[in-house]
């Protein structure tokens, strides 16, 4: 039990049950006029009980009667005796009383919450099931990209990837079988995306020389013999920047930092003599400023098609009217190919 007298601690003591009376006994002195006097008990009753005594004021005869007879077996009127003289909690509690259950309620809301969602979590299961099951889905899932017929959309988290140029298919149909080819790769972007093809290389140009000597090269020195050739350096110039811009894909696709041999690739460049780049995401932004000149070729690679014919000098007048059409529309796909069938060429054709 404690006592407190006008809010401070004046008994704090641990009893057990006893027989004799007045075994545990606490003395107190009080203060002048009104004082303030608060009990705490815990586990009491069954046969426990408190009184008090005073030196000059003695209990009352009826209290202190009732005081000695069992709580079982007290009267009705000796009950309400001792309820004049003990309160079972002090006003002073009530307070804390409030705070300590508003508390309990809070607790046990968070016991409720944190049960239900124990609840709601999946069963336990065997690891080597789990295991099974995403490797199913993993198969049928590259199973269904492996035989589909259309293509799909797929959204580039890394500007380094995305559009035609860096596919891996366009990547690694330009590539030798130990190595990348620079060259066939430029060629390709300048025949396809540009529609200016090169002239073919002169018949006594040696091949690149691939000589176990000259590992320690990157691709871009070994070729820069080529390009001291009088008759192959008009060509380079064109091809060598939009090759060398494609050097971080390896022979698959794959981007890489570094050769084999442990040196850096360069993919630095100028497009057009008119606009450098560091590196392919630059390369690429550099083709998108030079749209109105992408779509002018793409509709005579369209336009060709459509005719299932080379195209003739006469041809570039319909090719250069249908980019001026559809410039308006930022030269959408569908618009080129709106204005290709309209065209007099694609109409007239036997």
């Amino acid at each position: 039990f404690k006592i407190w007298i006008n809010g401070k601690l004046v008994a704090d003591k641990y009893i057990t049950r006893g027989l004799a009376p007045d075994q545990d006994k606490v003395k107190v002195r009080l203060a002048k006029g009104e004082n303030k006097l608060l009990f705490k008990v815990s586990n009491g009753g069954g046969g426990y009980g408190f009184y008090f005594k005073t030196e000059a004021i003695p209990l009352p005869g009826d209290v202190v009667t009732a005081m000695k007879v069992e709580p079982a077996k007290r009267s009705g009127e000796q009950q309400a005796t001792l309820a004049k003289y003990y309160r079972s909690l002090a006003g002073e509690l009530e307070p804390v009383r409030r705070e300590t259950e508003a508390k309990r309620q809070r607790l046990a809301k968070l016991l409720n919450e944190k049960q239900d969602a124990l609840n709601k979590l999946p069963k336990p299961r065997n690891p080597d099931d789990v295991q099974n099951e995403l490797n199913r889905r993993f198969d049928d899932e590259i199973r269904g990209k492996v035989r589909r017929n259309e293509f799909v959309r797929v959204a580039a988290k890394n500007p380094r990837y995305g559009g035609v140029i860096t596919s891996a298919a366009m990547l690694s149909m330009n590539n030798g079988t130990h190595r990348t080819h620079p060259i066939a790769r430029g060629a390709w972007v300048i025949e396809v995306i540009f529609n200016d093809p090169p002239p073919p290389p002169p018949n006594d140009v040696p091949p690149l020389n691939e000589d176990a000597a000259e590992e320690h090269l990157t691709i871009r020195e070994k070729f820069a013999k080529h390009r001291e050739n009088p008759d192959c350096a008009g060509c380079h110039s064109r091809l060598d920047p939009l090759g060398f811009a494609l050097e971080n894909f390896d022979i698959t696709g794959r981007w890489r930092d570094k050769y084999p041999n442990g040196r850096d690739v360069d993919a630095t460049g100028t497009l057009l003599r008119k606009y450098p780049f560091k590196d392919v995401v630059k390369f690429k932004e550099s083709i998108v400023t030079e749209d109105k000149r992408f779509a002018k070729a793409f509709t005579a690679h369209l336009l060709r098609f459509a005719l299932a014919r080379e195209l003739t000098p006469a041809d570039t007048l319909v090719v250069d009217k249908i980019v001026n059409q559809t410039e308006a529309d930022q030269f959408r796909l569908k618009s080129l190919i709106a204005e290709v069938i309209r065209s007099d060429r694609f109409r007239q054709v036997d």
